[in-house]
């Protein structure tokens, strides 16, 4: 295993850069045995992308004892996930290449009509992930008892640092999991698609709700030729949350300007959560609308920032929805290619907010 270690003071770019070379060697294993991962794993660029992972995703746990172990499951993620990628992970897929993956199979010339999103449930066994990571390949056992730890103190826990080790962990403990007919596999979430019916299964010409959004088929005349489209709105049960979460904090006792600070939180988060429904404009205005009348009471001549709340969510959906447009479904394996993908972007392969965590 070649040793990749950086010059004296390396920034970011140039443990980027090591990084991305020792994981171009490691995809070539189809297995590894003692010292091909538990080297690498204690190297200088993997536990200082690891901290810099740690620094970007858990800032809040700076100076904490729990840091130590966060940059672990980085430093572990880093150094297993060319082989999780092999094992079909999709470490880099979220919601946009899903509905992307549904634009390509909820066609008229696929005809999968039929959709399913099922959830799987985590089982934490110790026993049954030490057996998979073998079989997966995973046979450096210095390495192994060090992961084996982390599996015992963050598998299904709760928070982000539970989000973080699902991620890392879910493709060892559903390893053998069966996947029936025309699926995917994202973390705990399966995706099926079929022509024909199927027990679960939602029919998306009549309205499906998959991935937080509600897809709906129809056949449009466009520039007169008849073309099919998927539309992608918010389900109303989302619009009629967020209304009831800001009329509370509206009604509730407190200092007009930290209400306003909490509703622009909620609406940021509407935002994120809504910016793959691509036919949302009119609900997106609607909304707006009832925030403009809801918030006219928090509205004074020294404090103004309510009025621009209704604003900002029309033109922050807009910016979010058109940079969430239809995502390359690759299925290659980018870790061969050390220069296929910017720091910037392969950062969040491994965050705890990705799909599936």
């Amino acid at each position: 295993m070649p040793d990749y270690l950086p010059l004296k003071g390396a920034d970011l770019n140039l443990d980027y850069a090591n990084l991305r070379r020792l994981q171009a060697t490691l995809v070539r294993y189809h297995a590894y045995f003692p010292d091909d991962l538990v080297q690498p794993y204690e190297s200088g660029p993997v536990t200082r992308y690891g901290e810099h992972l740690a620094k970007t995703f858990f800032p809040a746990t700076d100076g904490l004892a729990i840091r130590e172990d966060i940059v672990r499951l980085f430093r572990a993620f880093l150094v297993m996930a060319p082989r999780l990628h092999q094992l079909k992970a999709r470490l880099d897929w979220h919601e946009g290449h899903i509905l992307t993956w549904i634009r390509r199979t909820a066609n008229r010339n696929a005809c999968r009509w039929h959709l399913e999103e099922k959830k799987l449930e985590r089982q934490h066994e110790p026993e049954r992930f030490k057996a998979n990571l073998r079989l997966a390949g995973f046979k450096d056992d210095p390495f192994n008892l060090d992961v084996i730890d982390l599996f015992k103190r963050y598998y299904t826990a709760p928070g982000r640092k539970g989000n973080l080790a699902n991620r890392l962990f879910d493709p060892v403990m559903f390893l053998s999991f069966p996947l029936q007919g025309h699926s995917v596999r994202i973390g705990n979430l399966v995706f099926r698609a079929e022509k024909e019916p199927f027990e679960g299964s939602q029919n998306i010409r009549e309205g499906a709700l998959i991935g937080g959004v509600h897809l709906h088929y129809r056949i449009i005349t466009l520039k007169g030729k008849t073309v099919g489209r998927i539309d992608i709105t918010i389900p109303q049960e989302k619009i009629s949350g967020i209304k009831t979460t800001i009329s509370r904090v509206i009604g509730r006792k407190g200092d007009p300007v930290d209400k306003v600070r909490e509703i622009e939180r909620i609406v940021g988060q509407f935002v994120q959560d809504a910016r793959f429904a691509k036919s949302a404009y009119f609900q997106i205005n609607d909304l707006a609308d009832w925030l403009r009348q809801k918030l006219k009471p928090l509205v004074s001549p020294s404090y103004k920032k309510a009025a621009a709340i209704p604003d900002q969510l029309r033109d922050n959906w807009k910016v979010r929805a058109e940079e969430s447009d239809i995502f390359w479904v690759n299925h290659s394996n980018f870790f061969w290619d050390s220069n296929h993908v910017e720091e910037r972007v392969y950062r969040h392969f491994f965050s705890p907010y990705q799909l599936g965590s």
